[in-house]
């Protein structure tokens, strides 16, 4: 589990900082709305690619959703 949480997190912040550079947030610093659209992009396609690698190493959701038996 170890493994696969590290090789996920891995690949997500490599992503993330090679595309640091892609875009100039300072410059979007007068268009506020467009700043939070292009914040909210990155973090979508950062948890969409984070959860793509978990489940190609094996590790399925409904894992984490089974119920445990009440006692």
């Amino acid at each position: 589990f170890l493994l696969q949480v590290l090789a996920a997190s891995t690949v997500m912040g490599l992503a993330l900082w090679l595309s640091a550079d892609r875009l100039d947030w300072i410059a979007l610093h007068a268009h506020p709305w467009q700043r939070i659209a292009f914040a909210l992009a990155w973090v979508l396609a950062a948890a969409v690619l984070y959860f793509a690698v978990l489940h190609l190493c094996g590790l399925r959701l409904r894992q984490f959703l089974r119920r445990t038996p009440s006692v």
